[in-house]
């Protein structure tokens, strides 16, 4: 369920590109512009509250209108072209790159709880944004407003529901910078997933689930489920390589074993089944145990290999998440002893045993297919990040 770090470089890229207007578009209804009354647009939202009734006769893309006006008020530069185009249109629009959400006022604020519980009731299938509205409702998600999410997605969907908590992911910095910049994310330090609904937490494992079906293989946190059942290489399929090693670790984890490595330390101390036991011994693991742990590692071992002999394909790599790519992509380099500015990356391959920085690394070390499979990756990882960024709240 949970992603691990990425690289600060990715803040750099979000900044970038809120920073950066598209070109005006105005999107139709019915093949004519979309807009909205006047009266709507010139509202002073700040000083009333609107009642769900009012929208009844709003379309959505209406809806998002609305609620790119309340923004514009103070500058929010949109990427969605169509709230983005309307907004150039209105008179007293000013665009300004320096909006932050802390310039809306409370009022503001219960305005587009209003607007955005209005537009998620319309949504025949939950999508990102709709969580806080599902919440409210006290609702397993029946299964036919499953969403239709795959990939990064599905996995924001999943974090979104205990990001409504206050939960932070200072460990994935590109889920972090998502959902500071949504406007109902308040982070809370004391965060616990006891905060979390009897139905937050089953529409967590039904998210779960539709990801396993959606194309990704067992994911850490869920070796529990199979202390008594042998992993074949196809259950998996989807599952990267950082993934891999934790689940390896993640048995001996689940039987009390104390972690050395700091970034393990630190992983599984944040599980709450994972207790220390300073008794622990290999005689401790099962014989299923070990028919796991030498799957895993034999898969792990052909990934290794891939990188330098086989050129990748989205095939070859499934549904792999953006920060997975971006640890997958640096491997590459880390494999002929490239130090990382990023702390987070740094950290992470300092944890591997064949790691071994050298201040005598070059680009031309690489040899071709590691060249192409690094262009590859980057290019799955622009490719992830553009499918993200399209959601705005």
């Amino acid at each position: 369920m949970r992603a691990r770090s990425i690289g600060l470089i990715l803040l750099a890229v979000l900044t970038l590109a809120a920073s950066r207007p598209l070109s005006a578009q105005v999107c139709e209804i019915n093949g004519d512009g979309a807009t909205i009354p006047k009266t709507w647009i010139d509202k002073d939202y700040s000083g009333e509250l609107i009642s769900a009734d009012s929208l009844a006769l709003f379309s959505s893309i209406e809806l998002s209108l609305v609620r790119g006006v309340i923004f514009g008020r103070h500058g929010r530069i949109f990427r969605d072209s169509c709230i983005q185009g309307f907004l150039e249109g209105v008179s007293w629009y000013h665009a300004d790159s320096a909006f932050t959400n802390s310039r809306l006022t409370a009022m503001e604020r219960r305005n587009l709880d209003v607007v955005r519980d209005y537009e998620a009731s319309l949504h025949n299938n939950v999508e990102l944004g709709d969580l806080r509205y599902w919440m409210k409702k006290r609702q397993v998600i029946p299964r036919g407003a499953y969403p239709v999410a795959q990939g990064d997605e599905l996995r924001l969907l999943i974090a979104e529901i205990a990001a409504i908590h206050g939960k932070r992911f200072d460990d994935v910095p590109w889920m972090q910078a998502y959902f500071e910049d949504r406007y109902w994310y308040v982070p809370r330090a004391a965060y616990n997933d006891r905060m979390l609904s009897a139905a937050e937490t089953r529409n967590i494992a039904i998210f779960d689930s539709l990801l396993h079906e959606r194309g990704t293989g067992i994911k850490p946190g869920e070796m529990g489920r199979y202390a008594n059942v042998v992993i074949t290489d196809s259950m998996l399929r989807g599952t990267d390589l950082s993934e891999l090693r934790l689940l390896r670790n993640e048995i001996y984890a689940r039987h009390g074993y104390r972690f050395k490595t700091p970034y393990l330390a630190e992983w599984f101390s944040s599980e709450e089944w994972y207790t220390v036991r300073p008794d622990f011994e290999e005689s401790d693991l099962t014989p299923i145990d070990r028919a796991n742990i030498a799957t895993i590692t034999a898969q792990e071992d052909r990934f290794h290999q891939a990188l330098s002999t086989t050129l990748l394909d989205k095939r070859s790599i499934g549904a792999l998440s953006f920060e997975s790519a971006r640890k997958l992509r640096n491997e590459i380099y880390a494999r002929h002893g490239r130090s990382f500015k990023d702390p987070s990356l740094q950290g992470y391959f300092s944890s591997l045993p064949w790691y071994h920085p050298s201040n005598a690394f070059k680009d031309s070390d690489l040899n071709p297919v590691e060249e192409a499979n690094a262009k590859f990756l980057l290019a799955y990882q622009d490719q992830a990040y553009s499918e993200i960024k399209r959601y705005e709240g």
